[in-house]
């Protein structure tokens, strides 16, 4: 179980404990008020291959608690809970690690199935993600994503190719910025966005390329936003826009 009130992981079971060691006796207060104590500690790694380290193992305790600030800090990840689940969320790259699911009010961890999105052995998309990182930026990258940094060189990526390429400067206009936009809707799509937007409008300047972009949930919403975009331009650039296309 998930408990965020636990101040150290605990399992009543000896069988799950590795590497145990016999420690001072530590009196562990239950939520009944009862007061059993602890005289072992160890190691247990869960089905998904995290190991827990400083599990204290508690006799007769019917349960097994992971610690929500123990996990956070080893694995150095947020906890968000939801009505029917919580998710571990990467603090750097906001992946998912692992989700929990509520059971009769109580959130147990659950164990990463085979084809859980987050192992990711893709070099290509990693390739596309590290040549704008610098090397010490790859070390927060959590040991969980079990991700094979290492690159083949001879290996050919298919996103070098046109992002080495270079093309013509946008030709002069010959309107004034802020004249003549060009307005497009893109979608719909088949995923809304967590606004719940399944299009986007986007508003492009004809002289200057300064692009607006509004995330809209029907089309019939481009109008109004239209005749407010305008209302924009004129109050903090003071001009009308002439022409939209």
């Amino acid at each position: 179980m998930l408990d965020s009130g636990a101040s150290s992981h605990m399992v009543g079971d000896a069988n799950l404990v590795n590497n145990h060691q016999k420690i001072s006796p530590i009196a562990i207060g239950l939520p009944n008020g009862d007061c059993i104590v602890a005289c072992y500690v160890g190691s247990v790694t869960l089905g998904d291959g995290i190991k827990l380290d400083n599990v204290l193992y508690v006799p007769n305790l019917n349960c097994n608690l992971v610690s929500v600030l123990k996990l956070c800090k080893q694995l150095n990840c947020d906890v968000t809970y939801f009505d029917n689940f919580c998710v571990l969320q990467d603090r750097t790259l906001r992946t998912l690690i692992r989700a929990g699911e509520q059971r009769e009010g109580i959130y147990y961890y659950k164990q990463a199935s085979s084809n859980q999105a987050n192992a990711v052995n893709a070099k290509c998309l990693w390739h596309r993600i590290k040549k704008r990182l610098v090397k010490f930026v790859l070390l927060y990258l959590p040991p969980s994503l079990r991700i094979n940094c290492e690159l083949n060189k001879e290996e050919a990526c298919q996103i070098c190719f046109p992002a080495r390429q270079t093309r013509n400067k946008f030709p002069i206009s010959e309107h004034d910025a802020k004249d003549v936009f060009d307005c497009d809707i893109w979608g719909p799509y088949r995923y809304p966005s967590l606004c719940g937007a399944h299009y986007f409008l986007s508003l492009v300047d004809d002289a200057s390329r300064a692009t607006w972009v509004y995330l809209i949930k029907d089309r019939r919403e481009a109008n109004k936003l239209v005749k407010g975009f305008n209302n924009m331009v004129k109050n903090q650039f003071h001009k009308g826009i002439k022409v939209v296309r």
